[in-house]
């Protein structure tokens, strides 16, 4: 509600070592727009200093997408609204977790994290086994996620949150804007003990599908079409899947990059969030508002994540 809606500070830690810390809000920009203005920023910082020319290629505006997302979501809306509600026909609470009682009269969050990275021979099995099923390392993850939460929750039926790029079939060339075009949808997983895991996975990766024409839908929307009561969230836990790890993207591009180290952090505003990225080694990083989940109840989630997965 108040500006800036991003801020930048330096910090100086030694003769020759520094911090630029780059804070900003998520409506700003996205997962893909990161890569592009570090580079950006850092080729002018390169110039000033006299290693490089200041040459950056014309920006793209966002408002075409924009104008094309309100065209398109009031062209949806009615078969948009079929589609949420029956694919949440049923659902009258988000999945229950194990959150603890915070104090009314803390404002703020507690954020935490907790990391696991498997090894890059068990990636690779796992991409394998998901090429084998015709699904992605996104599914795979998904699925192990909601047997976590069934088994916190006691229910074979849940829902989480996933976030979703949103570029692709939009406007031409959505790929080269800066701006923010992910959008969270939920997403449902029913558990059958007797079901194969391959077939319930290429249900999931189904479901996914058929998700895509309304993947630009409004939570709000979404919530308001649902059993849930109002005032209530649809899920207390959200998914994120990015193919790579931002600093891994930008030291591959070599030059004084590889003398840099970037580190994304980044929390949302649900209890729990498992942010996973597909590098060669998998990473699955657990980040949690500690008012809400115990660090315990966290490390076991994610034991049970690296659990599940190994045996898939």
């Amino acid at each position: 509600a108040d500006a800036p809606l991003a801020r930048a500070a330096l910090f100086q830690l030694g003769d020759d070592e520094w911090v630029f810390v780059w804070t900003f809000h998520h409506m700003l920009a996205d997962g893909q727009s990161y890569v592009r203005l570090i580079n950006e920023g850092f080729a002018l910082y390169d110039a000033a200093r006299g290693a490089g020319t200041e040459s950056l290629p014309p920006p793209r505006a966002f408002s075409p997408f924009a104008t094309w997302l309100d065209a398109h979501r009031r062209q949806q809306l009615p078969a948009a609204e079929v589609f949420w509600r029956q694919a949440l026909s049923g659902i009258a609470a988000p999945t229950p977790l194990p959150l603890l009682r915070a104090d009314p009269g803390v404002t703020t969050g507690d954020h935490r994290e907790q990391t696991i990275e498997l090894s890059v021979e068990d990636t690779d099995r796992l991409n394998t086994y998901a090429a084998g099923c015709s699904v992605t390392l996104n599914t795979l993850v998904q699925a192990a996620w909601a047997l976590v939460i069934s088994r916190a929750s006691g229910d074979a039926d849940v829902v989480f949150g996933v976030t979703r790029a949103g570029r692709r079939a939009t406007i031409e060339r959505a790929e080269d804007i800066v701006g923010s075009f992910i959008n969270t949808v939920p997403v449902r997983a029913t558990i059958d003990p007797d079901t194969m895991v391959s077939d319930w996975l290429r249900s999931l990766r189904h479901q996914a599908r058929q998700i895509g024409p309304f993947e630009h839908t409004s939570l709000v929307d979404v919530q308001k079409w649902s059993a849930v009561p109002a005032g209530q969230p649809l899920f207390h836990s959200l998914i994120v899947f990015t193919p790579r790890l931002i600093g891994a993207v930008l030291r591959e591009q070599g030059g004084a990059w590889t003398h840099r180290d970037v580190v994304f952090r980044e929390q949302t505003n649900v209890p729990v969030t498992l942010f996973a990225y597909g590098e060669r080694a998998c990473v699955l990083k657990l980040a949690f508002d500690a008012r809400k989940i115990s660090p315990d109840v966290a490390a076991r989630w994610l034991a049970q994540l690296e659990t599940i997965l190994a045996a898939m």
